[in-house]
């Protein structure tokens, strides 16, 4: 079992992938549009 801490960083990883991914999806349907 990952401690507390570790817990809080895997989270905030799993966070600003998640961020990553909306932004590329983002960018990527602006340039569809195009």
């Amino acid at each position: 079992a990952l401690d507390a801490e570790s817990e809080k960083q895997v989270q905030s990883a799993i966070n600003n992938v998640a961020k990553g991914n909306s932004l590329i999806s983002s960018i990527a349907k602006k340039k569809q549009s195009d």
